[in-house]
């Protein structure tokens, strides 16, 4: 995992806002669908993928 130095808050919504050179950098476009994942009180997202998706 690579540290960023980037901090976002979480808006009155519950949203955080993946800052757009990150999601260019993970080919992470509107609509796309993310796994969320919590591990030793970390959150992380992942693009979703289905079995088909993969093939």
């Amino acid at each position: 995992m690579k540290a960023t130095g980037i901090v976002r808050r979480v808006d009155d919504l519950g949203r955080i806002v993946i800052p757009k050179n990150v999601r260019t950098e993970q080919g992470i476009t509107e609509g796309t669908p993310m796994e969320i994942f919590t591990e030793d009180g970390a959150v992380i997202f992942k693009k979703y993928a289905t079995y088909l998706e993969e093939e």
